[in-house]
């Protein structure tokens, strides 16, 4: 309705809510306005396409922050069956708990006396402060005990029995933020060393890693063997203290994080170790650069745990995840037919408030999810029919089978079945693009000689006819050059010459002229002769610019960029540096560097624009600066296409010399 999207949901499940004609988002130019029904906002998302219209990114300017809940540990533990409304039975929702190891704080010997007290750091409560209006929120209504309530439990980790605990994994997307907070404890005066530690090994860790609730890694069905296998000298020797030969009286105890990237390969981490005897430590006060304002590096999983390779007795509490998205909400990679690389695309984890985003392929709309069961038959409706990545194949014949080249095709085919070289956003022809490409280049071209050739020969133009007709021919000739730009010589030839023929009698046609056959057979060989040239002068600019240095395509992009966007009323003032936020190994401000910085003379409107050139990417530091959410618009020059745009060049200046034969004098 007017670009707005709105829904309707009934069902039987009790546990939804339905709804009638709730409005999920609204289409702009850009991406969408999505509304936000839990705090009824409006939310602005961005898709950035490549060249051929694929949304390969999903920025967000949304601002938000997850406050998963505290590892209190408190209240009663149900290991099966109905639940009790307690804070620890809302917590293992999202920690590996072992309920045997959640220890009495008075049972711990060392713990009391003397009474507890703020000065001694063992009074505090079920709660890190955070945030500080409402701390440790998200418990379900009625809970017990609550969050203000002193904490009285711990949990317990001896390297003899238990190395690890309160596994946590969520999704994460790069560019988001992570804080990680919790408590230790210990007493202990006497040595550690290899002597009474206990090793942990990766096998183990990654064991420890599937124990975690809602885990997306053990949702992908791999298992510790093969995380082992894929992580093997990958994670660092410092996550695995048992045997690292020091000699103090502080545990082998920490919190720990480890990310993993997409493909579960180690991405990063660090740990806080335990702090001073017979103290509790707030890790996330003591090791604030440690454990504040995280970057992720990587698409893919944040896993933490606590750990303990000393053979004596080392408490935690309080273990929390606050996760900051950053602006990416999806990332998404194809194969030329259009089906989603899976293995290198990624998806925020994102609540049932959120309105899937489903343009995709050529920014079309994906049709899945349509039964009951969440599954679906996965088509892109291309406006004109469907069509199937998984087969390369639309699944309605071509409504213009018999146009562009295409009789000897099955009607069912994508792209010529050569999406490198064609592309079909709307499902009617592969070529339509590049013929109304030839078509207007044709036109303007023809129509403009005949334009120059009456302001030379009589200083106006008086014969407007005449200048329709030629540019009616350069539009007919030009289209065909456009249609067959990736066929034979051979074919291009005789289209062309067809084309020309049709042109020319609708020039003369115009000019109120009849057509002969001697008119048919020159202009059958005229538009032979200029399909074929144009044919081969495209070739040579296609495969010389190809061939150019990456230096002298980078210019070459740039200057083109200039004229498109001039043509719009752009004007560059050269280069936009902006800062990463990082630093260069010399310890300078690093930057990204973007070819244009323009402003619109008309409108005053102002773009970053980046031209690059066939396949090129971004560089790192660009990279990094639109994953912050920098809007850049991507100008991407081809050589095919400037072959092609020269191949149109070169038929619509002969077709419009050729079309001084048919003016009426």
């Amino acid at each position: 309705m007017g670009g707005a999207i709105y829904e309707s949901k009934t069902d039987n499940n009790a546990a939804t809510v339905d709804y009638t004609d709730r409005l999920q988002f609204i289409g702009h130019e850009e991406g969408r306005i999505r509304f936000k029904s839990e705090n009824s906002s409006l939310q602005y998302d961005y898709m950035l396409k490549d060249h051929l219209g694929n949304v390969r990114m999903v920025l967000t300017e949304e601002q938000q922050t997850i406050y998963y809940p505290a590892a209190t540990l408190e209240g009663t533990y149900s290991p099966t069956g109905a639940q009790v409304n307690s804070m620890v039975n809302h917590e293992k929702r999202f920690y590996s708990i072992d309920n045997t190891k959640v220890t009495l704080e008075t049972s711990i010997t060392s713990w009391s006396p003397p009474e507890e007290t703020v000065a001694n750091t063992k009074l505090y409560y079920n709660h890190n402060n955070i945030p500080p209006a409402l701390p440790n929120p998200n418990y379900p209504i009625g809970v017990v005990p609550v969050q203000t309530t002193g904490s009285a439990n711990l949990y317990k980790l001896n390297a003899t029995s238990n190395k690890t605990g309160l596994e946590f994994i969520i999704k994460v997307m790069a560019g988001d933020k992570i804080d990680i907070l919790g408590k230790s404890y210990f007493s202990n005066t006497g040595t550690v060393n290899n002597a009474n530690s206990t090793l942990l090994d990766l096998f183990t860790l990654m064991t420890s890693l599937l124990t975690a609730p809602a885990n997306g890694i053990g949702a992908k069905g791999l298992s510790a063997s093969q995380l082992t296998t894929l992580n093997t000298g990958m994670v660092p020797s410092s996550f695995f203290r048992g045997a690292n030969g020091e000699t103090t009286t502080i545990p082998k105890a920490y919190i720990n994080y480890i990310f993993l990237d997409e493909q579960f390969k180690f991405a990063g981490g660090s740990a806080s170790r335990v702090g001073t005897n017979d103290q509790v430590k707030d890790h996330w006060i003591t090791d604030a650069a440690l454990l504040q304002n995280i970057p992720v590096p990587k698409n893919g999983y944040l896993f933490v745990y606590v750990s303990n390779e000393s053979n004596f007795e080392v408490f935690f509490d309080n273990l929390q995840v606050i996760h900051k998205p950053g602006p990416i909400l999806e990332e998404t990679h194809y194969y030329p037919f259009g089906l989603t690389m899976a293995g290198i695309s990624s998806q925020a984890a994102k609540g049932t408030d959120y309105a899937e985003n489903k343009k995709g392929f050529n920014g079309n709309e994906l049709q899945s999810k349509e039964f009951s069961d969440l599954s679906g038959l996965a088509w892109y409706d291309f406006n004109a029919r469907t069509y199937d990545p998984q087969t390369g194949r639309f699944m309605q014949i071509d409504p213009l089978a018999d146009e562009g080249e295409q009789e000897s095709l099955s009607p069912y085919h994508f792209s010529e079945n050569n999406p490198i070289r064609y592309n079909d956003p709307d499902g009617r022809c592969a070529n339509c693009a590049t013929a109304g490409i030839g078509a207007v280049v044709g036109g303007l071209i023809g129509g403009g000689i005949e334009i120059a050739s009456q302001l030379y020969n009589n200083g106006s133009v008086s014969n407007w006819s005449a200048v329709g007709g030629a540019a009616l021919q350069g539009v007919v000739t030009g289209a065909a050059a456009g249609f067959t730009g990736g066929a034979s010589l051979f074919t291009t030839a005789a289209v062309s010459g067809g084309a020309n023929v049709v042109g020319g009698a609708a020039n003369r046609a115009i000019q109120g002229q009849g057509t002969t056959l001697t008119n048919v057979v020159t202009d059958a060989t005229v538009g032979a002769v200029l399909g074929a040239g144009g044919k081969m002068v495209g070739n040579a600019v296609s495969n010389g610019t190809n061939n150019l240095s990456n230096s002298a395509k980078g210019k070459l992009g740039e200057a083109v960029t200039e004229i498109k966007y001039g043509a719009q009323g752009y004007k560059s003032a050269g280069n936009d540096v902006v800062k990463t936020g990082g630093k260069t190994v010399t310890g300078r401000q690093a930057e990204a560097r973007f070819d244009h910085k323009m402003t619109n003379v008309f409108t005053g409107k102002k773009i970053t624009v980046e031209s690059k050139f066939n396949t090129s990417g971004f560089t790192k530091n660009q990279s990094t600066v639109i994953k912050n959410g920098y809007n850049v618009v991507v100008d991407r020059t081809t050589s095919n296409g400037l072959g092609n745009a020269a191949n149109a060049a070169t038929v619509g200046t002969g077709v419009g010399v050729d079309a001084q034969r048919n003016k009426r004098p």
